[in-house]
């Protein structure tokens, strides 16, 4: 966990394995493994020891939104969906949770789900909803709407790199 806590996940996965071999079951290595893997861009692998944690985690929300985003990556809507709808289930506010289905809402009927969840979100003011929020703005077209929320969000904390880097997409699109 130290070396995952200073994001040296080299280190990190080679202690999770090494800790895994030691003790095959160990739901804390499944867990820290399956998000070094999906922040290096490994889903499948990511969502294999993710889906392992969960049966010994079930309730654990960095779990289920890692298993939720590593699905989302492989194409998996509806599964990520129900993933998420579970951790908000347990945690209507978390935020990494909302943004996660506000980027998996792709109709109508999900944009509505989301909207709601949105609203019963306490934390309305937080990088994570506002980025959320932004993210519908957008989708319907309301870009002025949208671009406002990222600044928002951007505000309220100014090195959350979602945000950051959804503004810097949006100015490089306005530019083309």
């Amino acid at each position: 966990k130290e070396y995952f806590d200073k994001a040296d996940y080299a280190a990190a996965e080679i202690e999770y394995k090494n800790a895994l071999t030691a003790k095959p079951d160990d739901p804390a290595a499944k867990k820290g493994l399956g998000l070094i893997l999906l922040r290096q861009g490994s889903s499948f692998e990511a969502g294999r020891m993710l889906t392992l944690a969960k049966q010994k985690l079930p309730e654990d929300d960095e779990v289920g939104i890692g298993l939720a985003q590593a699905m989302f990556e492989l194409g998996f809507i509806p599964d990520s969906r129900k993933a998420l709808v579970e951790v908000l289930d347990r945690t209507p506010g978390n935020g990494e949770a909302l943004l996660l289905f506000a980027e998996t809402s792709l109709t109508p009927e999900a944009f509505t789900e989301c909207e709601e969840r949105l609203a019963k979100a306490k934390a309305a003011d937080s990088a994570p909803v506002l980025l959320a929020t932004a993210l519908l703005e957008l989708r319907r077209g309301k870009t002025d709407e949208g671009e406002k929320l990222i600044t928002r969000a951007i505000e309220s904390d100014p090195k959350y790199a979602r945000a950051l880097s959804l503004q810097g997409t949006l100015f490089a699109t306005r530019k083309q």
